[in-house]
C-alpha cells in the first residue's frame, strides 16, 4: 500500500515516459531507450516511494547520463533512491 500523495505505479510509468519524451524533444543529441518491457517495469517499481519531483529528477538524471535509458539505469535508480532520506520507509 502506498502512502497518500505519492505517485502510484501507473503514475510513475507515465512519469518515466513523459520525462523521457520531454528530454528527447529538448536536447540536441539523440536520446535512445533500450529498455525491454520487463526492465521498464523494474525501473518503475524501483521508483515507488519517491515523490513526483524526486522520481522526475531521478529519471532525468538517468536519461541525461549518456542520453540513453537502458538496463544499467536500474542500478542508478536504486542508488539514487538510497540517497533520498526515508525512501525505503515510505
Amino acid at each position: 500500500m502506498r502512502r497518500p500523495g505519492l505517485p502510484d505505479k501507473d503514475e510513475l510509468a507515465s512519469l518515466v515516459k513523459d520525462t523521457y519524451r520531454s528530454i528527447k524533444r529538448e536536447v540536441t543529441a539523440p536520446v535512445v531507450s533500450e529498455l525491454w518491457s520487463t526492465e521498464f517495469e523494474a525501473l518503475v517499481l524501483n521508483l515507488r516511494g519517491l515523490t513526483h519531483s524526486e522520481a522526475t529528477r531521478t529519471v532525468e538524471s538517468a536519461v541525461l547520463e549518456g542520453h540513453l535509458l537502458c538496463e544499467n539505469d536500474l542500478q542508478r535508480v536504486i542508488d539514487a533512491c538510497w540517497k533520498v532520506p526515508g525512501h525505503w520507509n515510505r
